[in-house]
């Protein structure tokens, strides 16, 4: 079975669409930009993004959003001209990758005494650690994203979709991790986040070996940024590339 980046779990609807790109706009969390954005269908030309480009800066504008993110095609290039545009106007570009894991058991090094698994369900101590440790993560995008990202995900801790899983070291509160049901064959591996000063301890395969434990059938895909390490830690884990997407993105 082909995977998709389409597949992958998406926050807010489409607010505008024509043939050639879609905009997708959520409206609870406005600063939360990779669920505000313009997706282009095909590839653009230059004279067409620039087109594109004006209906988001207008469409953001009116709803008092500063940011532009554009997604383009799945296993696409983007045109040499276009890319140089991107970098001439102060673009952050960057390649995005789906990885797949078949539900294949894992294995991995017996768990240290000092690490502790337990999964997050509604109004629980443990919840509240995880609220607690996930605003002090999204803090460095901002207050308001931190609060707004905070408060989505205490909803999502009741979506039976989900299932959020707390990481404590000598009961201390350090990562997270998060598996969505997109069907009954697959889920989405997602906000997967450690504290730096616990990293290289083996905590994250710890964490991703319990998460596979929620979902035992189900085959796992996840986004990995293409310029980042943990990629290479995911091949290592059995995962398999599968496909890429590039994203453009001003602050």
């Amino acid at each position: 079975m082909d995977y998709s980046i389409d597949q992958t779990y998406e926050y807010g609807q489409t607010a505008l669409e024509n043939a050639l790109f879609r905009v997708n706009h959520f409206t609870q969390l406005k600063v939360m930009y990779d669920a505000n954005y313009l997706e282009f269908k095909q590839n653009p030309t230059l004279s067409l993004f620039i087109k594109s480009e004006e209906v988001l800066k207008q469409f953001h504008l009116e709803r008092g959003q500063t940011h532009l993110k554009f997604f383009f095609p799945e296993n696409n290039q983007i045109d040499t001209i276009l890319e140089e545009y991107l970098k001439q106007n102060r673009y952050q570009l960057d390649r995005t990758e789906l990885y797949v894991r078949r539900p294949v058991p894992w294995i991995s090094n017996e768990k240290p005494p000092q690490l502790m698994i337990k999964k997050v369900t509604h109004s629980t101590p443990i919840a509240n650690d995880y609220l607690d440790l996930q605003y002090r993560f999204c803090l460095t995008f901002g207050q308001e994203y931190a609060l707004g990202k905070t408060a989505l995900m205490k909803e999502q801790i009741n979506n039976p979709s989900y299932a959020i899983l707390l990481a404590y070291w000598n009961e201390i509160p350090i990562g997270f991790i998060h598996g969505i049901s997109i069907d009954e064959s697959t889920f989405e591996l997602d906000n997967f986040q450690i504290d730096e000063s616990y990293q290289r301890k083996g905590i994250g395969t710890h964490l991703q070996a319990a998460l596979f434990q929620e979902f035992p059938k189900q085959t796992a895909i996840l986004l990995a940024d293409g310029q980042d390490s943990p990629k290479e830690m995911y091949k290592k884990q059995g995962y398999q590339f599968q496909s890429f997407m590039y994203e453009a993105l001003k602050e």
